[in-house]
């Protein structure tokens, strides 16, 4: 709590007014869940949830409106890659769907206009294209998973387990780290050379414990399979 010197009445901090703003829009939260990503996303990219005690954004988000962190990391993203009148038409699911699906495809181009982003679904019997706005959320999924799974053959130079791998970990990672800040890469020792390591880019202070625990689970299920 501050004061205004002329007036010398109390007023909140600006951290303060933020949080009731969120909680206000909770109120009405299926008609303002955009306002409320881009509210979490300005808290993201301030740093500001630390500020109040919180590991991450996403944490404060769970505390001030009662969501997942995985909801709260949606909301995010959605406000923060598209507008409100695209983000309202189409529905936060969809729309971090069509995120997952690009990041997955490298092909794609990231300047995203909705209307014009096509969706390669492979049926098993031929591929076909598919206009984003016409696709079911039933086969963006399929074809979320199929972009996925076809990031291990993007070269052809690493092994197919350690390419496995680094989607598993990758994946893992999405879960419980806010997606495009934490990556997987593979290093390769050096030309010529057999030996393969996956190197974790992107770690900060403010991630780095869901990242511990995402390693450590990952770690004791590659011993557990190779006891099995």
């Amino acid at each position: 709590m501050t004061y205004n010197d002329d007036a010398q009445v109390p007023t909140k901090d600006p951290l303060s007014l933020m949080t009731d703003r969120l909680r206000l829009l909770a109120t009405r939260r299926e008609e303002m869940w955009w306002d409320i990503g881009l509210l979490l996303d300005e808290v993201a990219t301030r740093a500001l949830a630390p500020l109040l005690g919180f590991d991450d954004f996403a944490s404060y988000a769970t505390d001030v409106l009662g969501v997942s962190k995985a909801e709260a990391r949606q909301l995010r993203r959605v406000a923060h890659h598209f507008s409100r009148e695209t983000a309202l038409r189409f529905g936060a699911e969809r729309l971090d769907l069509l995120l997952q699906y690009l990041e997955a495809a490298p092909s794609v181009h990231w300047a995203i206009d909705v209307l014009r982003v096509e969706i390669l679904l492979r049926t098993g019997r031929e591929d076909i294209v598919v206009p984003f706005t016409e696709i079911s959320e039933e086969d963006l999924r399929k074809a979320v998973r199929s972009a996925k799974r076809r990031r291990t053959t993007t070269d052809p130079a690493i092994p197919a387990d350690v390419a496995a791998e680094r989607d598993r970990l990758a994946d893992a990672l999405a879960g419980e780290v806010e997606d495009g800040i934490v990556s997987v890469k593979v290093h390769h020792a050096a030309t010529g050379s057999d030996e393969f390591s996956l190197s974790v880019i992107g770690i900060d202070p403010f991630n780095m414990r869901e990242v511990g625990k995402v390693l450590v689970a990952e770690g004791k299920a590659l011993a557990k399979a190779s006891k099995d």
